[in-house]
């Protein structure tokens, strides 16, 4: 069992339109920086590596914010961070699909790139605060051959970020987006229980979605 979050990538979803806000969620400030930029900088804090970030609905507003950003169009680009940390941005044009046509386009990008992913992938939508650094490496260590999908619950609630195994993620590229069941949390329920494991921490931003000004000021009270 592996604990070292170096080894797995992390894919944030960012695609939405963000009505409820009024404002891309990932713009919204968060202890003096911006939600991504808070996102971005804890994982690499905690020792990740590579983040493939998927915009859609707002791509403008991400790059006048954070100009660096279009160099990583497509592309494996130096964040200004922490040393030898990469992120790539792809781009969901099927956002109105909904959130599940996101984690399809950043599965097939990392997929697409061949990289060792014995550990999983992290995928975390960008409205949930980070967790923990503790909580990530225990994702980790219980994957194995036998689990194909780690998760962290509060009191018996699922949520994020999620560890994806290798075949768990080639599985949910064959789920048609059309489907009713195009959503990670109805594949993982399908899963039988010897292939999945969710594991509880005293933590209730594991499963809280910042959806409106006031889900912010809750979530800020949340990580301090």
């Amino acid at each position: 069992m592996n604990s070292n979050i170096e080894s797995s990538p992390l894919i944030i979803l960012a695609g939405g339109q963000s009505s409820r806000m009024g404002t891309p969620k990932g713009l919204v400030e968060i202890k003096e920086k911006n939600l991504l930029e808070y996102q971005l900088e804890t994982f690499f804090q905690y020792g990740g590596k590579k983040i493939v970030l998927v915009l859609g609905y707002h791509q403008t507003p991400y790059y006048k914010q954070m100009p660096w950003l279009t160099d990583a169009i497509d592309e494996w680009t130096q964040t200004p961070y922490q040393d030898n940390t990469h992120l790539k941005i792809v781009i969901n044009d099927d956002y109105n699909l909904g959130q599940f046509s996101s984690l399809q386009a950043g599965i097939s990008s990392i997929l697409e790139d061949n990289f060792d992913l014995s550990g999983g992938a992290f995928v975390l939508p960008i409205d949930v605060p980070v967790p923990p650094q503790h909580i990530w490496q225990t994702l980790l260590y219980f994957q194995n051959n036998n689990i194909l999908v780690t998760y962290p619950q509060f009191k018996e609630r699922g949520g994020h970020p999620v560890c994806l195994s290798n075949e768990f993620m080639k599985n949910l590229l064959q789920v048609p987006i059309e489907s009713i069941e195009a959503r990670l949390d109805i594949q993982i329920k399908k899963l039988p229980k010897k292939q999945k494991k969710g594991i509880n921490f005293n933590n209730e931003a594991l499963s809280f979605n910042i959806n409106t000004p006031e889900d912010l000021s809750h979530a800020i009270s949340l990580i301090n």
